[in-house]
């Protein structure tokens, strides 16, 4: 009677001390809160494209979150040749633009040559501010205050003075 106890004890000791295995990461979709051993079996869902900025190498489901670079178009709607535009981008960039063309509000149209326009391409999704004076021979004609252009995840913005 002793050997069966002493036996069923080592039995109940050795499988009360196994650790569960299962996923362990709080972030994975099939997050076991009582497994102690992770087991590689976490499920991730997230962005899926590797051309994504927020690329997720770990998902295996995509989540439809992708996030994409975008772009900003800037064009000058000039009437005079004596004309031209001074954009500052985010208090960083300044750029001029001295042809005459209208917004386009397709980023992806194509523009013929005479057709003057600055674009920003790779721009991750936020607001920027921008200001642009127009002016004629040494005349200011138009002073914008700050504005700002929001680029979204899957797309562009046209900006016109």
């Amino acid at each position: 009677m002793r050997y069966f106890i002493t036996i069923l004890s080592v039995v109940v000791l050795l499988f009360s001390c196994q650790r569960k295995k299962g996923c362990t990461d709080s972030t994975a979709k099939n997050y076991d809160w009582e497994a102690k051993k992770d087991d590689g079996s976490c499920d991730y869902s997230g962005c899926t494209d590797p051309d994504a900025l927020n690329y997720n190498p770990n998902a295996k489901e995509d989540n439809g979150s992708c996030s994409y670079p975008g772009k900003i178009r800037f064009f000058g709607n000039i009437s005079d040749e004596n004309e031209y535009v001074l954009y500052t981008f985010n208090d960083t960039m300044t750029f001029v633009i001295s042809q005459n063309c209208s917004s386009n509000s397709d980023c992806d149209a194509i523009k013929s040559n005479s057709c003057s326009f600055v674009e920003l391409a790779n721009l991750e999704p936020a607001t920027y501010s921008y200001t642009a004076i127009k002016v004629r021979g040494n005349d200011t004609i138009v002073n914008l205050p700050t504005s700002y252009a929001t680029v979204t995840s899957n797309g562009c913005v046209v900006q016109s003075l």
